[in-house]
């Protein structure tokens, strides 16, 4: 896989081979500015000539794709290939109902927070079509006692979700205001386009394929090395556990329960990159001066010998501080 270069000015340059960065490197003329994806800043003055590249982007809702190509006459290379995956709609819709129970049950205890509100909802309206079904609906409830007829009727007046369709709509209408100069492309041209190329259905593959839409390539030179981005939450909202703990020593009389939005503790950060037992993982909470780590498809990390999954912060080597709400992998 290629190495990314920022030269001594702080501008990209041209991406190079692993062989000639451990060169640079082992000379003194180039240093590690980041982790992933690996890049190098050059210690001397170099020109800022660069080559024109294509770049491939896949949208989607939950995954992108994304690829680097530099094309020349009918042959192609892949520089770059890496895939977004964003947090799921699911999740999200979970962790909102759990936040509704917890609110729903604390009111309704000997606390001080507020009651239910229910005027500031405003009264649901329907179009006039919808008061037709709903009108024909109670008509044939009354005239027929058949259940499956009801249910046939219940199933024509239930409101189907589309939304990812709708969600690619809009943000296809926006992407045309935010880039007028770029070229846009469908799956129904990708797809074959991929096919020519002799790819795999991939999301990155996908990219690459339309990064050379508008090009007659007959010959693509691809990578094995994909780049994976995952996003995750930037901080637990939550300030303690829903249920106290038992005590261990003594009983936990006073009901107290452990907090949940420690960032940091002593150097480390949330979903900080640490090397563990030999295997890379990221660390996804505290306890104490202690810490659970997970692996980047999010399963604890436990090491050998040990049957509990916290890891004490001694056991860990900090490989990169995270600085956004994305982890990387490079497979």
């Amino acid at each position: 896989m290629r190495v990314l270069v920022v030269g001594l000015n702080g501008i990209g340059l041209m991406p190079t081979t692993p062989r000639k960065t451990r060169i640079l490197l082992s000379q003194g003329k180039a240093i590690v500015v980041q982790m992933n994806p690996f890049t190098i800043r050059l210690l001397y003055k170099t020109g800022s000539a660069t080559q024109d590249l294509s770049l491939g982007i896949d949208t989607g809702e939950s995954h992108i794709g994304v690829a680097v190509v530099k094309s020349s006459d009918e042959e192609a290379e892949v520089l770059y290939k890496a895939q977004i995956d964003l947090r799921s709609s699911m999740e999200k819709r979970q962790l909102l109902e759990t936040r509704k129970t917890y609110r729903r049950g604390r009111r309704y205890r000997k606390t001080r927070y507020r009651k239910p509100k229910f005027k500031h909802r405003r009264k649901r309206t329907y179009s006039s079509t919808a008061k037709k079904k709903y009108e024909h609906w109670h008509t044939e409830k009354e005239n027929h006692q058949n259940g499956a007829v009801l249910d046939k009727i219940r199933k024509a007046c239930t409101r189907k979700e589309y939304r990812e369709p709708t969600f690619m709509n809009i943000l296809r209408l926006r992407l045309f205001k935010a880039f007028p100069y770029a070229k846009f492309t469908y799956g129904n041209i990708t797809n074959p386009d991929r096919k020519k190329l002799d790819l795999e259905k991939t999301h990155f593959n996908d990219a690459a394929a339309i990064a050379l839409a508008t090009e007659e390539v007959v010959k693509l030179k691809d990578i094995d090395e994909v780049v994976y981005i995952k996003q995750i939450r930037r901080k637990k909202r939550s300030l303690h556990e829903a249920n106290p703990r038992k005590g261990r020593k003594q009983p936990n009389r006073e009901a107290k329960r452990n907090n949940k939005n420690v960032k940091q503790v002593d150097k480390f950060h949330l979903y900080d990159t640490v090397l563990v037992d030999n295997k890379i993982g990221y660390i996804s909470g505290f306890t104490g001066k202690s810490a659970y780590v997970v692996d980047f498809d999010g399963k604890y990390i436990v090491p050998s010998g040990q049957s509990y999954k916290q890891i004490t912060l001694s056991k860990l080597k900090l490989l990169q501080v995270r600085t956004n709400n994305y982890i990387v992998k490079v497979a």
